[in-house]
């Protein structure tokens, strides 16, 4: 059996080796096969280290072969995140199985909101639209639509891999029966998601990227092996745009009500916003709203730097989603599952960009572009001014 993860690994922690050394064992899996975000996460903000960087740290600690989830999804919104994670598993031949961490370790009672939610009864249409008009983000109000309790952001992740699993057919991957990939859960322990401080072993992400940022110590909270990697990786932050949005936003102001999240009248609010502070955490604040989270924010202020626009998801939806799976790195002892995805593969196999990207049909050429556009942008905030063609695979 074959494991298949979707992940950011933003940065590679403990809690992130627990979860594939708990799949692995309790499948006795053969292979874990990870979905990464690349340059830019769902959050909405750069990674704190480089694509490159973080798939290392992967395959250092459990992960046999790395993906990209392509960057027009890897910042897109719960639904377009894992519905596209999925179909890049499904499309690959080789996953057999998704593993997802969750925070209630629950995949009966995860199940039956995915059900819920896709079935889309008169009921929960009409408590969805009474959380909508009492102001809530359509995240929470969503959230607060059924009757299992969500208890946080792993477990609405949760829900949207099985919601794609279970439907017959789904904005972002062409019709299909029901998925023959089984779905498993790791019951998340440790800090909670959005947990800021460095209290235990498994300490969240987010403290991790805090505890970097301040210059702390973070030998307890990440493998060892990945100590050195990460204190000779340049890292980056959101804040390092700031002069690139004002400058898109001065040069190009119509463009805003392009975007893709940009909705009622919003590209005026950025507009303003933009032209007056001078950090993006500023920024973002100033325009969160109870509808508008700060991440939701976030995730729109990302597209307007990778332009990111309506027309593109509309030709990208229209085309099925990705049409190619590009391979950031693999374990050299797991070469024959590489062959095997090469083989088995639906679309077509990125291993050498400047080579395989033949291979592509215009939109999914297209789609690449936004990936390498992201590399670039991202090489920018860290002051590496080094072209994504230039980057070679990682084989450990």
């Amino acid at each position: 059996m074959n494991i298949g993860i979707v992940s950011e690994y933003n940065p590679f922690h403990n809690g992130h080796k627990y979860h594939i050394d708990e799949s692995r064992k309790t499948l006795s899996a053969e292979a874990v096969v990870a979905v990464m975000s690349g340059s830019f996460v769902q959050r909405g903000e750069p990674a704190v280290f480089d694509k490159w960087t973080r798939a290392k740290a992967a395959l250092l600690n459990g992960v046999d072969l790395v993906i990209e989830l392509p960057a027009v999804y890897s910042c897109a919104s719960a639904e377009y995140f894992a519905s596209t994670a999925v179909g890049i598993m499904e499309r690959s031949g080789i996953v057999d199985c998704i593993s997802f961490g969750s925070e209630s370790g629950d995949l009966d009672g995860l199940a039956e909101t995915a059900r819920i939610m896709n079935d889309e009864t008169d009921e929960f249409k009409a408590a969805l639209r009474k959380r909508l008009d009492a102001g809530d983000s359509y995240p929470l109000a969503r959230a607060k639509a059924f009757d299992v309790c969500l208890t946080g952001p792993n477990d609405i992740l949760a829900v949207e891999y099985l919601r794609v699993l279970n439907r017959e057919k789904h904005e972002n991957y062409e019709k299909h029966e029901k998925s023959r990939i089984k779905p498993f859960t790791v019951k998340r322990w440790g800090s909670g998601y959005h947990d800021t401080e460095m209290n235990s072993g498994f300490p969240s992400a987010t403290a991790v990227r805090k505890a970097l940022a301040e210059g702390l110590d973070i030998d307890k909270a990440v493998p060892e092996n990945v100590l050195e990697l990460y204190r000779t990786s340049p890292r980056n932050c959101f804040d390092n745009y700031v002069g690139m949005l004002k400058y898109i936003v001065a040069a190009e102001p119509g463009r805003l009500a392009e975007i893709f999240d940009v909705s009622e009248g919003l590209e005026n609010r950025i507009a303003d916003c933009v032209n007056k502070y001078q950090t993006i955490s500023e920024i973002v604040a100033v325009i969160k709203s109870k509808r508008y989270t700060y991440t939701k924010i976030q995730r729109i202020l990302t597209q307007i730097l990778l332009n990111i626009t309506i027309a593109d998801m509309e030709m990208f939806r229209n085309d099925g989603g990705a049409k190619y799976i590009r391979v950031l790195g693999f374990r050299k002892e797991k070469e024959g599952l590489v062959s095997e995805l090469t083989r088995k593969s639906a679309v077509p196999v990125i291993m050498n960009l400047k080579k395989d990207e033949r291979n592509l049909n215009g939109t999914a050429k297209r789609m690449l572009a936004k990936d390498t556009l992201a590399a670039d942008i991202f090489n920018i905030g860290i002051g590496r001014y080094r072209s994504e063609y230039e980057s070679e695979l990682i084989i450990l």
